[in-house]
């Protein structure tokens, strides 16, 4: 907006200027054509002056440079309306705080609030809590049983038939035995823990999913960022050096406004001065012709001063 106002301020001077050198060109044609030969000074059109030249070499440049400013407003145009948004408008720790919101790990709660995420989550726990509950208890009730048998069965008899007392102890402990524990484990597999390793798996890809899609999301964000601050950036050293180009123009506008304004007052000036001589000579032959009273009478009546006829 900066660029456009000091356009158009650019362009007004330059307008005004000429504008300034034609009324007084117009001006000294009229008087040219009314006093014809009297009125014996250089037209305005041929005094050796460089003012057009010049306000037509600024006309150029204005040109190029509201060809700059139009590129540059494309190109700021260009930039992503929401992007630019975010980052003409928000500090840079406003900025990196959104750009952590977009991280995602599979701790985070965002991503643990789905329902059905949170619930499979909570089964598979449960699960993994209650088999190792399970099998805590089938160790100690081997332990107890192995124990007890050989404690139950200290008589004498038994003790000097060792072999009986080894069957004996490897019959109690077959009913608990490392196959009977394994069964137990498969059975608790197939009915619980197997749903709940699906459950995890189906939570964990979820997860995954959900971190890949925010990753992208933040890859997108960050390049969309990177983009709008490099185009910002360029557009604010092109938009300064334009500042400084529209600077400058007026500054040579302003010098030439007043150097045309220097001549033209000159010229009028002298225009004025010219008129008044002419007024002079006009009244000092009204003058001579007043003792003849009807020639007199009949040029005050019929012809008017031709100084009127210029200031009208």
């Amino acid at each position: 907006d900066a660029l456009d106002q000091m356009s158009q301020a650019a362009e007004h001077s330059i307008t005004k200027c000429e504008d300034q050198l034609r009324e007084e060109a117009q001006e000294d044609s009229r008087c040219h054509d009314r006093f014809g030969d009297r009125w014996n000074r250089t037209p305005s059109d041929q005094v050796p002056h460089s003012f057009f030249t010049q306000l037509q070499q600024y006309r150029e440049k204005l040109n190029l440079a509201n060809e700059t400013n139009a590129k540059l407003r494309r190109k700021i145009d260009a930039i992503d309306a929401a992007v630019f948004d975010a980052v003409s408008k928000k500090t840079k720790e406003e900025l990196e705080a959104d750009l952590r919101s977009t991280s995602a790990t599979p701790g985070q709660s965002r991503l643990a609030a789905d329902p059905k995420i949170e619930a499979a989550r909570i089964r598979c726990a449960e699960a993994v809590d209650y088999l190792q509950a399970e099998l805590a208890n089938v160790k100690e009730e081997v332990e107890s049983s192995r124990q007890n048998a050989l404690q139950e069965n200290p008589t004498p008899s038994l003790l000097q038939r060792q072999e009986d007392l080894d069957a004996a102890v490897q019959e109690l402990l077959a009913a608990h035995s490392n196959t009977s524990v394994l069964e137990s484990i498969q059975s608790l597999q197939t009915r619980c823990l197997e749903p709940m390793i699906a459950s995890f798996n189906e939570w964990n890809s979820a997860v995954v999913a959900k971190i890949g899609q925010a990753e992208n999301s933040r890859q997108g964000k960050l390049h969309a960022w990177d983009s709008a601050a490099t185009a910002l950036i360029t557009s604010s050293g092109e938009a300064a050096e334009g500042v400084a180009f529209f600077s400058r123009l007026l500054d040579y506008l302003g010098q030439i406004d007043q150097q045309i304004g220097d001549y033209v007052f000159a010229r009028t000036e002298e225009k004025n001065g010219m008129l008044r001589n002419l007024q002079g000579s006009y009244d000092a032959v009204v003058t001579v012709h007043s003792a003849k009273p009807y020639r007199a009478l009949s040029s005050n009546i019929l012809l008017p001063s031709p100084i009127d006829w210029c200031l009208r």
